[in-house]
């Protein structure tokens, strides 16, 4: 088995790899001899009527012109690998198992976006006007549409939990936190409902999971601060 060097970084692989196991960029199979005789006899025969009749000699031949490092889901950035979550988007380097922003596997970059379950946008966003989340599940997003529904979950009865003091008189901290807390409760609702709809259509969202995340942490933070306040009032 004789060996190829792969497109996209270099590497050695294997003539019959699929997959380069230093970049795991996406590899054509190596052309039989009989269908490499017939690339030469095309670019020969074509070669003097422009640059461009190589390519099209192996285009004539049935043979795809090797991938680029740009836009592949693992590519070589600087002198680091990274690959590219399929979730949101955000760049991992390639030892890493998860996504460090929304936990999507790293084995999800591999699958064919057309085995994605395919839901009409009317039913998805109606899924998510029952529980933010519903939608996204449908949808394929499944890691994006339980952490939709945790974070919904977890603002609902924070400010639910709130309303008892305030209605008790202990107002100030508690009454910011139960307005804070259903404010992005509702937010959530909302844009999960929209977003359900657009995700199932292959449209951007609106609530990025990224913005979800950075809103949940500052949701708690917000919350701590609060709530710690109030317990030194209290002992005051």
């Amino acid at each position: 088995m004789t060996g190829r060097r792969c497109p996209s970084c270099g590497g050695l692989v294997g003539a019959d790899a699929e997959w380069c196991t230093q970049c795991f960029a996406r590899l054509d199979p190596e052309p039989e001899p009989a269908v490499l005789e017939e690339i030469s006899r095309a670019e020969g025969s074509q070669a003097p009527e422009g640059a461009g009749a190589p390519a099209e000699g192996r285009q004539a031949a049935g043979i795809r012109p090797a991938p680029t490092n740009e836009g592949a889901p693992v590519r070589v950035t600087g002198e680091s690998i990274v690959w590219e979550c399929p979730a949101c988007g955000t760049e991992n380097p390639i030892e890493a198992r998860a996504c460090s922003a929304c936990g999507t596997p790293f084995g999800q970059v591999f699958e064919d976006p057309d085995q994605k379950p395919q839901v009409d946008p009317g039913r998805a966003a109606t899924a998510s006007l029952f529980f933010p989340g519903a939608g996204h599940i449908l949808a394929g997003r499944r890691g994006e549409g339980y952490a939709r529904a945790i974070v919904f979950a977890f603002a609902l009865v924070l400010g639910v939990a709130a309303i008892g003091p305030v209605r008790a008189g202990r107002g100030g901290t508690f009454l910011a936190l139960m307005v804070l807390s259903l404010g992005a409760a509702t937010t959530l609702y909302v844009t999960s409902t929209a977003d359900a709809g657009r995700v199932a259509r292959g449209e951007d969202q609106i609530l990025s999971m990224r913005m979800l995340l950075y809103g949940a942490v500052g949701l708690i933070f917000a919350a701590i601060v609060l709530l710690t306040f109030t317990a030194i009032q209290a002992r005051g």
